[in-house]
C-alpha cells in the first residue's frame, strides 16, 4: 500500500508542476498579447499619418500639373504669337524693301 501512496504523491507533485507550468505560460502568454496589442496601436497610427502624408502628397503633385498644363498652355500660346509676331515682322520687312525700291 505504501508503494500506492507514493504513486499518488508523485502524481499530485506532477500535477502541482502541470498547474504551475500552465498558470506561467498563461501570464506569458498575456503579456505576449499586450506587446501585440500595443504594437498593433503604434502601427496603426503610424498607417494613419502614412495615408496622411500620401494625401497630402497625392493633392501636391494635381496641384503641380495642373500648374504644368497651365504653362504649357501659356508657352503655347506665347509661341503662337511669336510666330505671328515674326509673320508681321517679315511681311513689314518686305513691304518696307518693295517700297524702298519702289514696287
Amino acid at each position: 500500500m505504501s508503494e500506492f501512496f507514493i504513486q499518488v504523491k508523485n502524481h499530485l507533485r506532477t500535477i502541482e508542476q502541470l498547474k504551475t507550468d500552465l498558470q506561467i505560460s498563461r501570464s506569458n502568454h498575456e503579456q505576449e498579447i499586450h506587446r501585440l496589442q500595443s504594437d498593433m496601436e503604434i502601427l496603426s497610427k503610424d498607417l494613419q499619418e502614412t495615408k496622411g502624408d500620401l494625401g497630402e502628397s497625392q493633392n501636391t503633385v494635381m496641384e503641380q500639373r495642373s500648374s504644368i498644363s497651365c504653362m504649357t498652355e501659356e508657352i503655347e500660346r506665347m509661341g503662337k504669337q511669336q510666330d505671328n509676331s515674326t509673320r508681321e515682322v517679315r511681311k513689314t520687312d518686305f513691304v518696307k524693301t518693295l517700297y524702298f525700291y519702289g514696287f
